[in-house]
């Protein structure tokens, strides 16, 4: 069915009684024809009214001796129904409209830009490997695991989706899976992101949507979606404030699930010293949902009361917000780990040693000056692995020994990786390390 047109100036009048289709008399002074304007065969949205009745609907336009318009569908009437008015006798005006119902106002358009707040939230960036991940800590990208209690624990894992799937709408890469079919787990596993700043979504409406399902039936209750206030910590912060979203009940069917709620204010609220405050997204699966596994995907949270469609950013941009928090010399689906290759490595040469003067070509002081990628979120802790053998030392290419080192001059631009011993490192070496810097919340 054709979409409705639009035009300006068109206003007719009509002496049609009864509730079927009006015909047109000749245009009023200054206005065009609903044919002038909508053209023969055109659909429109229409007002008739007498000044005192009116309707509003979608009507066809069809050219003849008497031109005339259907009354396809009405939209609302001064009688608040749907339905046609009866007309009696009378003259009524008939002009073309654009009803208020289909007016898009600016928020209304939100949903078709990026109003994500969360980064990663397609799970494409996986700078810790594409490994499966059962301890405490962080997995992919900006996602924070804890695969609850027991000496068998929850499983967190990614998968690529089948190109061309169309179970989950927008051709995603990847879905993870909280798996506790095969475990003992004596507690609730929880998947987090912090965003940073408590001030996020503060006293404001929020929608969160996402794509899940479940190996079996999950009742209400027991996969639950949350956010969390935190004030941070250092000094005598506020309380954390906990929210709920509405909880879903997942099948064995992928759906999309969205839920809407207002943040409390934090207005008279304290925040910690050690700038680590944050609103956090979290997914929880409780024990009491026994041996099952979730899938998830396409995670976003939204100010507003809309739920967006899902847009990826383009993965340069994503891997960039990323690195904010978390970077690495390692190849981006490399797993950080000692004896872990050479590629991607900070190298530099030896250079001269002793205390004064030229010395002759004995231990060789050394360092590795590492700019990373992005400006971090604060200045990093920084972890060094080497490349070649299982320890964290630097690597002598030259001659296969390894050297200890540590990171000082710290930034959140660079840091500074230098030898503390040079006793095994003559001038010239090639000395080589991987090195990771974590400035996580």
């Amino acid at each position: 069915m054709a979409i409705p047109s639009f035009a300006d100036r068109v206003k007719q009048s009509s002496d049609t009684t009864g509730t079927g289709t009006l015909e047109l008399v000749a245009p009023s002074a200054g206005f065009r024809s609903f044919v002038q304007g909508v053209g023969d065969g055109g659909r429109c949205y229409y007002v008739v009214t007498d000044g005192t009745e009116f309707e509003v609907g979608i009507g066809t336009v069809t050219a003849g001796a008497t031109d005339s318009l259907s009354r396809d569908t009405v939209l609302n009437n001064s009688d608040e129904t749907t339905l046609p008015i009866d007309w009696g006798t009378g003259t009524r005006d008939v002009f073309l409209t654009l009803p208020a119902a289909q007016i898009v106002s600016l928020e209304r358009l939100r949903p078709y830009t990026d109003g994500n707040l969360l980064i990663n939230s397609d799970f494409r960036v996986a700078q810790r490997g594409d490994v499966t991940f059962n301890s405490t800590g962080y997995t992919f990208d900006r996602w924070r695991f804890f695969p609850g209690g027991g000496s068998n624990m929850v499983d967190l894992t990614r998968t690529a989706f089948s190109l061309g799937q169309t179970a989950v709408s927008g051709e995603p890469s990847y879905y993870i899976t909280l798996d506790r079919t095969n475990t003992d787990s004596s507690g609730d596993a929880l998947l987090t992101q912090k965003i940073e700043s408590v001030r996020t979504l503060a006293g404001q409406t929020c929608t969160v949507s996402y794509w899940a399902r479940s190996s079996a039936p999950v009742t209400q209750g027991n996969f639950r979606v949350r956010t969390i206030q935190d004030f941070g910590s250092g000094g005598t912060p506020t309380s954390s404030n906990t929210n709920h979203f509405a909880d879903p009940a997942l099948s064995t069917a992928w759906q999309r699930f969205t839920a809407t709620m207002t943040l409390p204010s934090i207005s008279g609220a304290t925040l910690g010293t050690d700038g680590n405050d944050n609103l956090t997204l979290r997914f929880a699966l409780l024990i009491a949902a026994g041996s099952v596994a979730i899938d998830i995907a396409n995670v976003k949270l939204e100010p507003g009361d809309i739920a967006g469609d899902y847009r990826p950013r383009p993965i340069a941009e994503e891997l960039a917000r990323c690195q904010r928090y978390y970077c690495k010399t390692f190849g981006q689906e490399t797993a950080p780990a000692e004896n872990a290759g050479r590629n991607g490595v900070l190298s530099t040469i030896a250079g001269f040693g002793g205390d004064a003067g030229p010395p002759a070509p004995t231990p060789g002081r050394f360092a590795f000056d590492w700019r990373f990628p992005q400006t971090m979120r604060v200045a990093p802790s920084i972890t060094t692995y080497n490349p070649s053998a299982a320890n964290s030392d630097a690597e002598n290419v030259t001659d296969g020994t390894s050297t200890p080192v540590t990171a000082d001059s710290i930034s959140d631009a660079a840091c500074h990786i230098r030898a503390t011993s040079v006793s095994a490192t003559d001038q010239g070496d090639l000395m080589e390390i991987h090195a990771v810097a974590d400035a996580e919340l």
